[in-house]
């Protein structure tokens, strides 16, 4: 979601049912924040990370008590750094109703409820721009037709679906490797031993999407990690199980990276193909062999080389 007017960030507490009972951190112009978005009347409701020191609270269930006046960090627009946040002040016995928590040593990470006017905001992450290509070009040493042709080829138009969250496909093998097939039989419509086209989504685009999250919701129930893992996000498809070629600490990142915008979904993209060596291919156009690496074996049968070709050279013309 990108910050299109300054506006308080509204943060609910104690049941999150009194919109009174808030704390607020300012968000400025063009700032993006991550996460799910609900629509909750006149605001948006984006499921945000909040950073809180393990010191100043006590966990009860999927409660946080705070015990001590103390910040309540959210990262926000790359998720790169701690140093990049907006605060807002939790006092003695606010208590936090979170969506999830997790432990991350010395901090609790926990997802709770942001509440942002609609007014003041966009539900769908900004879309790519021709700015957004120089800079890639620039960082990767690249023409800018070279990555507009992979992001026509490899994604479907649009990074995001219409609530805002990106696009992903989910990928029941993969899911079935990372939990050692122990679902394969109780879930075998997200775990599986090898690739089976019948179990993506059907219907169109956008209802595909909402499925196939459905899908990783479901298997994220069940093995959070190796769910995140099993699916590929945003135009570059990239999967998450590749969160370390990519540069990120964990899959948690990889996802967060794709939730903020179409271009860092294709930052993303970029960082996989770097950390694959596949630059120099991009590079001197082998095509193929480029194809043959970041989609597998089954590029010959998409014709994802000559469609790339093609693309590249319209992007050129």
């Amino acid at each position: 979601m990108q910050i299109t007017h300054k506006t308080p960030l509204k943060l609910r507490l104690a049941a999150q049912k009194d919109l009174k009972r808030t704390e607020y951190a300012t968000a400025a112009e063009k700032m993006n924040l991550c996460g799910p978005v609900d629509d909750a009347g006149d605001h948006w409701r984006i499921h945000a990370p909040l950073h809180i020191f393990k010191g100043h609270s006590v966990l009860d269930g999927d409660r946080l008590t705070i015990v001590k006046k103390t910040p309540l960090k959210t990262r926000l627009d790359q998720l790169s750094s701690l140093s990049e946040c907006e605060y807002a002040m939790a006092y003695q016995d606010t208590v936090l109703d979170c969506l999830s928590i997790e432990d991350t040593g010395d901090h609790w990470r926990a997802t709770v409820g942001l509440y942002i006017f609609k007014g003041h905001s966009e539900a769908v992450p900004p879309r790519a721009t021709d700015a957004d290509y120089q800079r890639l070009a620039q960082t990767y040493n690249l023409e800018v037709a070279i990555i507009k042709a992979i992001n026509e080829v490899e994604s479907s138009g649009c990074g995001f679906l219409s609530d805002g969250r990106p696009r992903i496909l989910f990928e029941a093998q993969w899911f079935g490797y990372f939990t050692n097939d122990r679902y394969d039989s109780s879930h075998p419509h997200i775990s599986a031993k090898r690739w089976d086209r019948s179990l993506y989504a059907t219907g169109n685009a956008e209802e595909r999407g909402i499925k196939e999250w459905q899908r990783l919701d479901e298997a994220a129930a069940l093995d959070r990690e190796a769910a995140l893992k099993a699916a590929s996000y945003g135009l570059g498809q990239v999967m998450g199980l590749n969160f370390d070629i990519c540069g990120f600490s964990s899959v948690e990142e990889l996802v967060d990276a794709n939730r903020i915008s179409e271009a860092s979904q294709l930052d993303v993209m970029m960082r996989f193909i770097k950390g694959k060596g596949l630059l120099k291919l991009l590079r001197s156009k082998q095509w193929e062999s480029f194809a043959y690496n970041y989609n597998g074996e089954g590029y010959k049968q998409n014709h994802y080389d000559t469609k790339l070709r093609d693309s590249y050279n319209r992007f050129c013309s």
